[in-house]
């Protein structure tokens, strides 16, 4: 078991997907064997164990929604983690961050606007050769601030890098992105195809996490093209409906026959 733990921490570093089969979720449910727990204690004496451990517990946070927990534990490895001179650990906190920061209710529109000025500036070498997630957190932001265009073409960059990348969690999660830009964008259809390609993705790897927030997607695709057809129903009952003049009954009428 101790030798097991200790692989899945070394994946930590390289992979930090939020799915039943990723390391960090292997290593977290994990916890209840003797062998994780002093793995993990033995950490508390070195800072960069205990930063470690806590960006692994909080990109769990993050995939449970669990915002509040989740941002300032990520704030607080951010900052050991540039004391320590871990350039990718501080990298992905930050990301992480903003992205939370931009699915948060209310939004707070102005450090999200001075967060995509960030976003834009910054070099993010590490996250930028491990993953597409300075796209997907640009696609969340701006989503959150409205630019509907700019969010789906970030979004779909994700996708692209993450689909020949071969990330499959992190895809999934981009499709899901994607699925509520469209809906935002009034595109029911296509959101409705990109979370039926999720569900099916995620229903494949156990990915439990991001599978309701699909459906979450699907059904508001569903209830979004389901007021559509209404409408055309509606359509199609007025015009079926006689005026009140006497000789729009009599048109009607002959319609009718």
């Amino acid at each position: 078991m101790a030798e097991e733990v200790e692989k899945l921490l070394e994946e930590m570093a390289d992979r930090l997907f939020v799915s039943k089969d990723s390391p960090i979720s292997s290593a977290l449910a994990l916890l209840e064997d003797g062998a994780v727990e002093v793995r993990w204690n033995a950490d508390e004496a070195h800072p960069f164990g205990r930063a470690f451990r806590d960006l692994g517990i909080g990109a769990y946070l993050l995939d449970l929604l669990a915002y509040e927990q989740a941002i300032p534990l990520l704030r607080d490895v951010g900052k050991r983690a540039k004391q320590l001179g871990r350039t990718w650990m501080s990298e992905w906190p930050y990301l992480q961050v903003a992205g939370a920061l931009a699915r948060s209710v209310p939004y707070r529109r102005a450090e999200l606007e001075t967060t995509a000025h960030d976003l834009a500036d910054t070099d993010f070498a590490y996250a930028i050769a491990q993953s597409a997630l300075p796209e997907q957190v640009s696609a969340e932001i701006s989503l959150a601030l409205g630019h509907l265009d700019l969010a789906l073409e970030q979004a779909e960059q994700a996708c692209a890098r993450l689909e020949e990348r071969g990330a499959r969690p992190d895809y999934v999660s981009a499709l899901e992105i994607r699925a509520r830009i469209l809906l935002e964008l009034g595109r029911a259809q296509e959101a409705l195809s990109m979370a039926d390609a999720g569900l099916e993705m995620a229903e494949e790897m156990g990915y439990l996490s991001i599978m309701w927030r699909l459906q979450a997607a699907r059904a508001r695709a569903l209830e979004a093209l389901g007021s559509e057809v209404d409408k055309d129903k509606d359509a199609r009952a007025r015009e079926d409906v006689p005026d009140n003049s006497c000789g729009s009954d009599v048109a009607h009428i002959k319609k009718r026959r």
